[in-house]
């Protein structure tokens, strides 16, 4: 995520992809992202600086995800074309509402 340590990033994206396997309660759920959240602000929970960093923080993660949900519709997008199918320009919109509206699969 942006300026955070690599090995920081793949284990989160690993911990997700675990999670998401798993297919876990939405309880189950706000524990993980409590912990995540726990864990990258930890350092700065004692200190003035952590409101800059929570929102540093939101911000990279809201950016993460938005990379992530477009990584994926442009592989979805891939295959299609790869398998000869043609998708008009309304179904990019469609494909952009319907991530934001439910949870991924």
């Amino acid at each position: 995520m942006c300026e955070c340590d690599e090995a920081v990033v793949m284990k989160l994206e690993q911990d997700f992809k675990t999670t998401l396997q798993q297919q876990q309660t939405l309880e189950q759920w706000a524990q993980w992202l409590r912990g995540v959240v726990s864990t990258i602000l930890k350092p700065y929970e004692d200190g003035e600086t952590f409101p800059k960093a929570a929102r540093k923080f939101l911000l990279k993660w809201s950016f993460y995800r938005y990379e992530k949900q477009l990584d994926k519709t442009v592989g979805i997008v891939a295959e299609v074309r790869r398998k000869g199918g043609v998708i008009p320009k309304v179904s990019f919109t469609h494909i952009e509402t319907s991530n934001h509206a439910h949870k991924f699969d």
